[in-house]
């Protein structure tokens, strides 16, 4: 990810040096000596500005001020030779990131734009992420879980790396075109195309003039020349869904590409055309399996695997089921102009005690359907699919009872919650349930607080 950093100090000299500096570290550097000049240079949108603190006619307060009222997020760090704790509290309260005295090693200044780069990589990323939830798209946020984590670390990871190709490995309905799309977003292409192609669903005579393009008189029917999409996205990303369904002998012109970035239309096979695309592949097949059958190309695969992220199963993610739920609610409401405040404590069990065989699109579609069904303010177990009910009651029946015999053994948390749950179903006030269980009210309140979903807090 390349920084750019605006330097605003009256001392001509300080700009000359960091720029030479900071440009050795491949970070872009603009200095202004005047603060008016300073303020006027924010039109480059710099990700850092560097302010200091004591500048004739404008001190760097009131630039900090003006700065920050025109953009709250811009990160600033304030510098100076006239340091004082008075004055870093008071520039910390306007906004300031953080304070800096001079004298002060370049090591000490690349320290605290790591750290300014880390927070912009966050904002990012929750930006992208905030604007997939505006588009209903549910793939991979909201995940909280610690396998959700590590996806969402390896993802901003190879994503300022904009020419590495990407193989994305999960089952079906796990949100890895969700995935492909925020790896394109959070990359230096996000401006380009996205191009999404599902190598299983176009028929294989078809696929290879979609992919390249074609010459008038290539086959019968070409008539004029069509652009591929490798051609459509040249500077952005072409993202082949299911690439282990494409055919064998197509899987060759695919790997030149990855590796010479060139590819020649159909009809026109001498004529090679160079693009700038990255690929992000994915499969819910096992390709090693595939290239032991010959049905896979082993080159490609090792060429495509240069990183590898693998999609959760829904099931593994834990926590993020309800977050899930609660966020297709939001959106549902909005396209359905109802106002369904959440799930029911027997309905969020449910969904937990549920194995998705579908992931996350079955989970997305079973809320919608829900919606439709519900009659009351919380999505009730009776207004789930008949499938989902079938299955997590016989695996919340095993919980409570400390039964499971397959899979992963329950949680001490997962036998007690799915016993407190139960019981409170079975109580109408939460003193008789306290009775019954023989602990105070208040701890049945403390439990429904951190269990039940939010604004639940009676059954």
């Amino acid at each position: 990810m390349a920084i750019s950093i605006l330097i605003i100090d009256d001392e001509e000299h300080i700009g000359i040096t960091y720029k030479k500096a900071l440009g050795q570290h491949g970070i872009e550097v603009r200095y202004a000596t005047e603060p008016e000049e300073g303020l006027l240079m924010m039109r480059y949108s710099p990700d850092i500005v560097l302010l200091d603190y004591l500048m004739p006619r404008l001190d760097g307060l009131e630039v900090l001020k003006r700065i920050t009222s025109e953009n709250p997020d811009q990160i600033v760090i304030m510098m100076t030779a006239y340091g004082s704790v008075d004055h870093a509290v008071t520039a910390m309260k306007l906004g300031a990131f953080h304070y800096i005295l001079k004298p002060f090693k370049i090591e000490t200044l690349l320290t605290h734009i790591s750290k300014a780069e880390d927070l912009i990589k966050m904002r990012r990323l929750l930006k992208v992420t905030d604007s997939v939830t505006d588009k209903g798209d549910f793939g991979l946020l909201d995940g909280k879980s610690k396998v959700m984590r590590s996806v969402f670390k390896r993802a901003e990871k190879v994503a300022f790396k904009p020419k590495t190709s990407v193989l994305i490995t999960g089952e079906s309905g796990t949100g890895k075109e969700m995935l492909a799309r925020t790896i394109h977003e959070l990359s230096d292409r996000k401006g380009k195309l996205f191009v999404a192609l599902n190598c299983s669903a176009i028929p294989a005579n078809l696929l290879e003039s979609e992919l390249f393009g074609y010459e008038p008189g290539a086959f019968t029917g070409a008539t004029r020349r069509k652009l591929g999409q490798f051609e459509v996205a040249d500077g952005g990303t072409v993202f082949l869904d299911e690439i282990g369904d494409m055919p064998f002998e197509l899987q060759a012109k695919i790997l030149r590409v990855l590796e010479d970035s060139t590819f020649n239309r159909l009809g026109a096979e001498r004529e090679f055309i160079s693009v700038d695309v990255r690929v992000i592949a994915a499969s819910n097949k096992n390709l090693e399996e595939l290239i032991k059958k010959e049905h896979f190309r082993s080159d490609l695969y090792y060429r495509l695997n240069t990183f590898m992220i693998e999609m959760p199963a829904l099931k593994i993610r834990g926590d993020d089921i309800i977050a899930l739920a609660m966020k297709f609610i939001k959106f549902f409401n909005k396209e359905m102009k109802i106002d369904i405040k959440g799930l029911s404590p027997e309905a969020a069990v449910a969904l937990k005690s549920y194995n998705w065989p579908g992931n996350v699109r079955q989970l997305r579609n079973a809320i919608e359907s829900s919606m439709i069904e519900c009659e009351d303010n919380y999505i009730q177990v009776e207004n789930l699919p008949p499938t989902i009910c079938a299955g997590s009651a016989k695996h919340a029946d095993s919980i409570a009872a400390g039964i499971i015999k397959s899979g992963p053994p329950p949680s001490l948390d997962d036998v007690k919650n799915a016993y407190m749950l139960r019981i409170l179903g079975q109580c109408k006030t939460d003193q008789e349930a306290a009775d019954l269980l023989n602990v105070s009210r208040r701890t049945i309140t403390r439990f429904k607080k951190e269990v039940l979903p939010p604004g639940k807090s009676n059954l």
